[in-house]
């Protein structure tokens, strides 16, 4: 999960987090502060979503459910 300050997020946890940023295959949402999160598009609805943009925007309050964390740290390319 994301970078930043705040508490690491746990795999398994539920989280209301505010939408931070939507992209055309799910949106980032900050689950606590500092610290985002992926939710993928088929995660958003219990039916087929065909915009992101559709069922949330960018400031939106969402309940996620984290099932998967990266840690890896950002990378130069």
């Amino acid at each position: 999960m994301g970078g930043g300050g705040g508490e690491p997020i746990e795999i398994g946890k539920i989280y209301t987090g505010r939408v931070t940023g939507v992209k055309e295959f799910g949106c980032f949402v900050e689950c606590t502060p500092g610290k985002e999160g992926l939710c993928h598009i088929s995660g958003l609805a219990d039916f087929r979503v065909r915009r992101t943009e559709d069922v949330v925007k960018e400031g939106d309050s969402i309940t996620v459910s984290v099932s998967a964390s990266t840690n890896a740290p950002a990378r130069s390319v």
